[in-house]
């Protein structure tokens, strides 16, 4: 888990310095939400895998 937020914190800090060359709807894309959205991919892996394991104890 906690390699998922410091994944996350890696994120913030690189929009954080790409904010200001960031100009197009395309560049948003590609690099805020496509690597927004495969961190909560697998935010949810983790989750599914930890319920599965809880049911199986």
């Amino acid at each position: 888990m906690s390699d998922f937020v410091d994944q996350v914190k890696n994120l913030a800090k690189r929009v954080k310095k790409l904010k200001d060359s960031i100009l197009t709807e395309e560049a948003t894309k590609t690099s805020v939400i496509m690597p927004f959205s495969k961190l909560l991919d697998m935010m949810f892996l983790i989750l599914k895998n930890s319920f599965r394991n809880s049911l199986l104890m």
